[in-house]
């Protein structure tokens, strides 16, 4: 399975440590250069967020970074489609790994392509978990409640990207908010527990470009969404 890291051009000290924690299990990979919407180059990429969907449609305006992110992601799954990679083990430069990703590997292999879309790896929070539906040695493939905040460490199939794309232009929420709302890109979303991959303390430098946790709330459509989204939880279509 092939291997990409998202990272900024200026956060070469990230990508350093990146690149020794892979090379110890002998793992290559590919540098996905990071979209910094602040810079003149990427200015016409902002288009693909949508001001006025994010007003009525989430509760927070996205910052910089937040957008910036997501356009990496959308960056990446348009190489997917364009090279015809059939799977691809997406990275951003914020993790850290604990131990080598051979048994990952090996066991998203036996599981049959049709069952997920995306597997989210990283830490998962019990309350999470929904329901066990493979193993193989330590590892477990499950189901969510609803799916873990975060983008650091996922796995997703070509089909996945295509549709990921199409569903995200435009987008007005994170990505990781996005991919919680199985029942409108209708992905399988999984996750696997007791991967190696774990969050470093703070974020990279791309998700921190403005403060969202300062970020001024629209309580009437927080309100709104929040009761929208458990109502789709608890009756919307899942595995």
């Amino acid at each position: 399975m092939r291997i990409a890291i998202i990272n900024l051009d200026i956060s070469v000290d990230r990508l350093k440590k990146c690149s020794e924690q892979l090379s110890n299990y002998s793992h290559d990979f590919e540098r996905i250069s990071a979209v910094d919407i602040r810079s003149k180059v990427n200015a016409g990429l902002i288009e693909t967020y949508s001001v006025r969907q994010n007003y009525f449609g989430y509760y927070k305006t996205l910052k910089p970074g937040e957008i910036g992110c997501y356009l990496s992601h959308r960056k990446l799954w348009q190489k997917m489609v364009d090279e015809d990679i059939d799977q691809m083990l997406v990275l951003e430069d914020d993790f850290e790994l604990k131990a080598d990703l051979h048994n990952v590997f090996e066991f998203v292999s036996s599981i049959n392509p049709s069952d997920w879309d995306i597997i989210k790896l990283g830490e998962i929070p019990k309350k999470r978990i929904k329901k066990i539906l493979q193993s193989k040695g330590e590892l477990q493939l499950i189901s969510f409640k609803k799916a873990p905040q975060g983008t650091y460490a996922y796995i997703i199939s070509k089909k996945a990207a295509r549709q990921m794309l199409a569903f995200s232009s435009p987008f007005f929420r994170p990505i990781d908010v996005d991919m919680q709302h199985f029942w409108e890109h209708k992905q399988k979303v999984l996750g696997i527990l007791n991967n190696p991959f774990i969050h470093i303390d703070g974020e990279s430098v791309l998700k921190t470009m403005g403060n969202r946790d300062k970020t001024k709330r629209r309580l009437f459509v927080k309100f709104y969404t929040t009761f929208y989204e458990k109502l789709m939880l608890l009756f919307g279509s899942s595995t």
